[in-house]
């Protein structure tokens, strides 16, 4: 263990470092920021904030944050007003300086010195923001950071769990990796603390949603035969061969009406090399609401205004492909009870062998599921 004047470093087995600087400063000019105030956060691995400074930007736009305790290896986020950008320090920075627009900072679109970590999300990011990738180009990028804060911060942003499980998936891939070199380079920081903690939970609940699932990766995909808006029965069964995204949704479901521009988009790519789409609608009447009607005209009239809403939903989204199929029962639907669907979107995405290939991979995580098969 070495001391000087300005920091402790502990060196480990690897020749990192893990290094705390007895006084950071961060400072710089954003334009367009003049007279307000800029916050500095400390961010953890649920994306959770703490204040640890604040200062006022001057009439040019000038300011400066003095951190006395330093700068640990971790997460931070700057915040002026709605805009805001995460920084990553890696323990061993003095002094920072932000430079820039304070428009251009949600797209990380500034300019950052003194942190090489820093720098280097920031690049990372302001790419993201200009281009969105794939999961697959996303998850490459990551793991070809040098800082492992880097990746797995990017990889909760890129990879949020509220786009499901192929998501969450995603995301841990990564940090598995990340995590182990920040052990190494970063021992005794809380932020590799934070993230074993995390890892570990995540980790158990991915295992758990993989338990409950009842159609599992690898099985055949159970067949589905029912009628169309048009009256004409199609069959699940009669696409093996080609590769299809099985799509059980509603009009009524306000995510899924959003997801389906994204599915349309790929449609009109892939379809030619063999892509389709096989759409359940969960339409019908709710059984709570079946429940107070009293007579079949009732009962009629519900399902009547409920096929045309479906209708109406199929045109309004533009979605092409033929296979739209339903019982109109709405969560008693009885493709949804075979498959286990308790909630919607939720799709099964099945090979040319008519096996489940992959659950719930969308948004972002299905064009690279769907290569891989096509």
């Amino acid at each position: 263990t070495s001391t000087t004047s300005s920091s402790t470093s502990t060196v480990s087995a690897s020749g990192a470092t893990d290094t705390n600087i007895t006084g950071s400063t961060i400072k710089g000019k954003l334009t367009n920021a003049e007279n307000l105030k800029i916050f500095l956060e400390k961010s953890n691995m649920t994306g959770s904030n703490e204040i640890i400074g604040v200062a006022e930007i001057d009439g040019s736009g000038n300011f400066e944050i003095s951190v006395p305790q330093g700068l640990e290896a971790g997460i931070y986020r700057m915040r002026v007003g709605a805009q805001k950008a995460y920084l990553i320090f890696s323990g061993n920075e003095s002094t920072v300086n932000i430079n820039g627009d304070v428009s251009k900072m949600n797209q990380y679109g500034i300019n950052v010195s003194g942190s090489d970590a820093s720098s280097e999300f920031f690049a990372l990011m302001s790419g993201f923001a200009a281009q969105t990738p794939t999961a697959e180009a996303a998850k490459a990028k990551l793991a070809a950071t040098k800082n492992p804060i880097v990746a797995a911060w990017g990889a909760y942003m890129m990879f949020p769990n509220q786009l499901g499980l192929p998501s969450l998936q995603a995301k841990l891939e990564v940090q598995k990796v990340a995590l182990a070199k920040m052990k190494s380079q970063f021992p005794n920081a809380n932020i590799t603390k934070e993230l074993a903690t995390t890892f570990q939970n995540e980790s158990a609940q991915v295992a758990a949603q993989m338990a409950k699932q009842k159609i599992k990766v690898g099985e055949l995909a159970p067949n589905i035969s029912m009628k169309s808006p048009d009256g004409k029965t199609y069959s699940l069964s009669d696409l093996k061969g080609k590769v299809v995204l099985l799509d059980f949704w509603a009009s009524w479901c306000g995510p899924c009406r959003r997801a389906n521009p994204h599915v349309v988009e790929l449609y009109k790519k892939y379809n030619k090399k063999g892509f389709e789409v096989f759409s359940v609608s969960l339409d019908g009447i709710h059984p709570k609401v079946k429940a107070r009607l009293k007579t079949p005209e009732d009962i009629q009239k519900q399902l009547d205004n409920a096929k045309a809403k479906w209708k109406k939903a199929i045109a309004d989204d533009g979605l092409l492909w033929k296979y739209h199929v339903s019982d109109l029962k709405h969560w008693s639907s009885m493709p949804a009870k075979t498959y286990g669907v308790s909630s919607i979107p939720k799709t099964f995405l099945i090979d040319r062998n008519g096996k489940i290939a992959a659950v719930n991979a969308r948004g972002a995580a299905l064009e690279p599921a769907l290569q891989k098969l096509l």
